[in-house]
């Protein structure tokens, strides 16, 4: 015959469920938020993908705005005259 479960026993079952969660779960929950975020970031497939989309972009941004850039046109000339004249007092 099964006998009747006593609240005391709940309540050491739960506790011991308690103090042996923490060796179960290891150090993945040791982690804070910002060294799980960096790891996150740093593993993550779907956000490196996307980071790599996102340098292509950037790449493309220097090409696009190159046409509405002012332009500089520079022109000139070289030459040189050579002249004789002799001036024998006033005209």
């Amino acid at each position: 015959m099964v006998g009747r479960v006593s609240f005391r026993n709940v309540l050491i079952a739960i506790g011991l469920i308690g103090i042996g969660s923490p060796a179960f779960l290891g150090a993945a929950y040791a982690q804070t938020l910002e060294e799980a975020l960096i790891k996150a970031y740093q593993e993550n497939p779907t956000l490196r993908a996307e980071r790599a989309r996102l340098r292509a972009t950037d790449e493309g941004v220097p090409q696009a705005l190159s046409n509405w850039r002012p332009t500089v046109e520079v022109s000139g000339s070289y030459g040189w005259q050579r002249s004789d004249s002799t001036t024998n007092g006033p005209a």
